[in-house]
């Protein structure tokens, strides 16, 4: 089973259409929720609400809202520094040192993050947020 208290961060975007009052498709996680997303799941609090939290799984909008266009080999590259890139490609999650300062070469060093073909199941928004955090330091928010 999936706990989602678990996995996730404050400042992590989730669905639940109870607490979307604009009406965003999203809403930001803050302690609190996480607190009681873990008593729902755990059964100390029965309170429906939280019940309604749901992963969203990242797409091509998604990275569009985080301000990344898809380019012209249909990645979505999101740049964490000067020599580091993520890179979303098919059903692959790429992590590329560059050699020289903003610049690609055959000779980076490439880290695969994320291979679909293996594990056959997408990747939620809040699990790239958690990861994007990780490797740079920053969050990944919204633009």
């Amino acid at each position: 089973m999936y706990n989602l208290s678990e996995n996730i961060q404050k400042g992590n975007y989730l669905k639940n259409d109870e607490l979307d009052i604009f009406n965003l498709g999203y809403v930001e996680i803050c302690g609190r929720d996480i607190y009681q997303i873990a008593s729902y799941e755990s059964g100390v609090t029965v309170d429906d609400k939280y019940k309604s939290f749901e992963p969203i799984l990242i797409d091509s909008n998604w990275h569009n809202k985080f301000g990344i266009e898809v380019d012209r080999f249909h990645q979505f590259t999101y740049r964490v520094d000067d020599y580091r890139l993520i890179i979303f490609s098919g059903d692959y999650i790429y992590i590329r040192h560059l050699k020289n300062i903003n610049e690609i070469s055959p000779d980076d060093d490439l880290v695969t993050l994320w291979n679909n073909d293996i594990k056959r199941r997408c990747i939620y928004v809040h699990e790239f947020q958690n990861l994007y955090k990780i490797i740079s330091g920053n969050s990944l928010k919204v633009k």
